[in-house]
């Protein structure tokens, strides 16, 4: 069996005293011809592929110490053959491999990175003296505010990201030449390279219980942009413990964190403290994160027959490593694995297959209200933008509601040398074929736009619940201006339907609205068009949504001024006695008169009454009739009337003359 020669391929256990060398296990897949498993008799059998310089990648596919990242080149490498035995041969899919999203396959030019922030890539030059280096190469999108920065690569780093703040690189195990050498056979070592006796010297260490208490595994290197301290201490550098390999890093706002081997997720600030360390549910796949959140994609379980990968998800914080969200990863078409996964710029994770299914994870209430559910929504399916079969398309982000990718043709990865410029495609959710035209379009944005109105609502919900929530305002004033934006575009939608005659679905999109402003817009326009049982429906559900709140803040008040009139009715204490020297009794009996006045006022008004719309156009209607009762008018006496008081003064008046 091929998972027996895998020492660490199981992370966290010991498997020393019981590990084989590959070598031994690659011999015994020959049906045992010869008895004798000396490692020379193993490399015979392959000798075919060592003297090729590619060996260690094809003798040693799950062996942790030789592990490369999938390039999804060949599909019958993801696929192991297992001998029955009656005979029979069956194909048993393997886990996928870990990748970082957005980069290429090693080589000798190669990306590292590709996001929106900018392009890391990694090159390989020669030296006057014959010997060869490497260089990391890092352009921002921004070239106008930011420089191209280039240094040396003394550790040969196999993974990096760029965030918000600098550079992450993590290079594979670092050589460990201690002076402890186990006892190996020298014929045995010859004809072999370098890197194939590295891992004989590391197998028969192990053997023997030669472990060194160096650091040995990955490097860690976090390159900072900025800094208010010294400039010579910008930069930082750590070394993970023996064995340890770095899988996958991210670098955040204000965060760094990367994903190992062991299932372990370390993370960093941006200064090099170190933070907490979390166990990863399953071997880990990617690590993706931007600003303050972060996500890590695990196996959850072997891969279905088909080969369809079983992946779950985990989101944490990145300042703290709190875990805000886990659950599966369902977006993965049949037979399919992933292939990128990140976030956009309102913080919502995306994921993509090997089939070009984009997926956005979308963020609910829960029927109690205290929780959020999440579940995977198709955002694009790029099959339909190919035009042949050999199309295919890289991501690189996704931004204001855009796929930004690299269009290619019978290749799977980029030319890291001439870079081509991404390319952006609107997001269209795969909704059903309808003959609304325009409409139609009106609703796919309608629909997207809401599920992104719940992610925004969740993400505002854990910056409010962190030690800062000193921009609440600022976030509910945002909130409310995305609101607006999602209600424009379904009232537009609104208003052809009810001028279409279609009442019925203009009632269902009605209760996709959000601002009570826009309930008052859809009732005018039903009224508008004569839709009188619409406008009423819609007026029910204002009523049900908004009457609540506003009746439990003037219950409230009316609950704060009964208060405030039962302390006053108390005996006179000094408190009291000091507040009736600034208010007269009058005064007070005054307010008290307005308060039963407002308060009778406030319990005849019905509870159905409608608020006018101040947006509305005046209605024109003709001047009622004042109508006054004689009750209260009394009669009226003309001026010639000998009873008036112009009569009675000009008979004065005529007297005095006289």
């Amino acid at each position: 069996d091929d998972d027996d020669d895998d020492d660490d391929v199981t992370f966290g256990e010991n498997q020393i005293e019981n590990s084989k060398s590959p070598f031994v296990a690659d011999e015994a897949e020959e049906n045992d011809e010869s008895n004798d498993d000396s490692v020379e008799k193993a490399r015979d059998t392959t000798s075919g592929t060592l003297n090729d310089g590619v060996e260690v990648d094809d003798i040693h596919e799950d062996d942790e110490n030789t592990q490369q990242f999938d390039t999804g080149d060949d599909f019958e490498e993801n696929y192991d053959v297992v001998h029955h035995e009656g005979g029979g041969v069956a194909r048993i899919p393997l886990p996928q491999a870990p990748f970082a999203p957005s980069s290429t396959p090693l080589a000798r030019r190669r990306i590292l990175c590709w996001n929106q922030h900018g392009v890391i890539s990694s090159r390989e030059r020669e030296e006057l003296d014959g010997s060869s280096s490497r260089t990391i190469d890092i352009s921002f999108v921004d070239s106008a505010s930011r420089r191209p920065v280039s240094f040396r690569d003394p550790y040969n780093f196999i993974v990096g990201t760029i965030g918000e703040e600098g550079g992450l690189f993590a290079s594979d195990l670092i050589e460990d030449n201690d002076d402890d050498e186990p006892d190996i056979d020298l014929g045995i070592l010859n004809g072999m390279s370098e890197s194939t006796r590295e891992v004989v010297r590391r197998s028969e260490r192990r053997k023997n219980g030669l472990r060194s208490d160096r650091a040995t595994g990955s490097c860690i290197y976090f390159h900072r942009f900025n800094t208010f301290g010294s400039k010579h201490d910008k930069d930082w550098t750590l070394t993970l413990p023996e064995d340890e390999r770095v899988l996958g890093c991210s670098s955040g706002s204000g965060w760094n964190a990367v994903v190992t081997s062991r299932r372990f997720l370390r993370m960093y600030s941006s200064s090099g403290v170190q933070g907490p360390i979390i166990w990863i549910k399953g071997d880990p796949v990617a690590l993706v994160g931007r600003d303050r959140f972060l996500a890590v994609i695990y196996h959850e379980c072997n891969p279905l027959m088909d080969g369809t990968q079983r992946l779950g998800y985990s989101m944490f914080t990145g300042v703290d490593g709190v875990e805000i969200a886990q659950g599966s990863v369902s977006a993965i078409g049949k037979g399919s694995s992933l292939t990128w996964a990140g976030f956009d710029n309102a913080l919502s994770l995306f994921v993509m297959d090997d089939e070009g299914a984009l997926s956005m994870l979308v963020s609910s209430k829960t029927h109690c209200g205290s929780a959020n559910s999440h579940s995977w929504v198709p955002s694009l399916d790029t099959m339909g933008l190919k035009k042949s079969r050999e199309d295919s398309f890289w991501p690189v982000n996704v931004q204001d509601g855009k796929l930004f990718c690299i269009p290619l043709k019978g290749v799977k990865h980029p030319d890291p040398v001439r870079r081509p410029l991404p390319t952006s495609y609107p997001l269209r959710m795969p909704l059903a074929h309808t003959s609304g035209g325009a409409d139609a379009m009106l609703g796919e944005v309608s629909i997207r736009a809401n599920l992104a109105l719940r992610n925004k609502a969740f993400v505002n919900g854990i910056i409010l619940s962190s030690d800062e929530p000193s921009g609440a305002d600022d976030l509910e004033s945002d909130y409310d201006a995305m609101c607006a934006n999602v209600d424009k575009v379904t009232l537009k939608l609104f208003f052809s339907l009810v001028k279409g005659g279609n009442i019925e679905r203009a009632f269902d999109l009605s209760k996709r609205l959000h601002l009570e402003k826009s309930f008052e817009i859809a009732e005018t326009a039903a009224d508008r068009c004569n839709q009188i049982k619409l406008s009423d429906r819609i007026h029910d559900i204002k009523l049900n949504r908004f009457q609540s709140e506003v009746y439990e803040s003037e219950e409230e008040y009316l609950d704060q001024e009964d208060q405030s009139v039962m302390d006053n009715s108390i005996a006179p204490t000094e408190e009291s006695f000091v507040h009736s020297k600034k208010v007269s009794p009058s005064s007070a009996e005054k307010k008290r008169k307005e308060y039963d006045s407002d308060d009778a006022s406030f319990q005849e008004e019905p509870k159905s009454r409608r608020k006018l719309n101040p947006f509305a156009k005046m209605r024109m209607q003709s001047p009622e009739k004042q109508m006054r009762s004689a009750e209260v008018m009394g009669p009226k006496l003309s001026r010639m009337s000998t009873f008036s008081a112009e009569s009675r003064k000009k008979a004065k008046s005529a007297k005095h003359f006289l």
